[in-house]
């Protein structure tokens, strides 16, 4: 894993998002990887080496559960949403490949990346 594969990663989940902002990655002074908000707002984790599916899932919570609290308008928004429920969708890895998953029914909607904007219904 190198900072362009979390670049890569973040990209695909700010899409599925429908986020139109910008987050730059780079390292910290610890090695750990940061995430540079627009309101220069910083965020560090450790994302541990893996499948390119795993570190989707990864950024995916990480921006679901941290970053989101900095999008404009996200603010208590479900993102993304879950077709036919008011909760967001959680990412998961199935056979493999990141998903996008209902986290009350197991169903799964969306490959990371690939979730078309404006989707309501599976």
């Amino acid at each position: 894993m190198n900072i362009d594969s979390v670049r890569a990663a973040l990209a695909r989940v700010l899409a599925d998002l429908g986020a139109d902002v910008r987050i730059e990655v780079g390292p910290d002074e610890a090695g750990l990887t940061a995430f540079f908000l627009p309101d220069g707002g910083i965020h560090s984790t450790l994302l541990e080496p893996g499948s390119e599916a795993q570190l989707l899932v990864d950024v995916a919570d990480l921006v679901q559960n941290d970053v989101n609290f900095w999008l404009t308008g996200a603010w208590g928004e479900a993102l993304p949403r879950c077709p036919g429920h008011p909760h967001p969708m959680v990412a998961r890895v199935l056979d493999e490949a990141a998903w996008w998953v209902c986290p009350a029914t197991g169903d799964s909607v969306a490959r990371v990346g690939e979730l078309l904007p404006g989707r309501d219904s599976p």
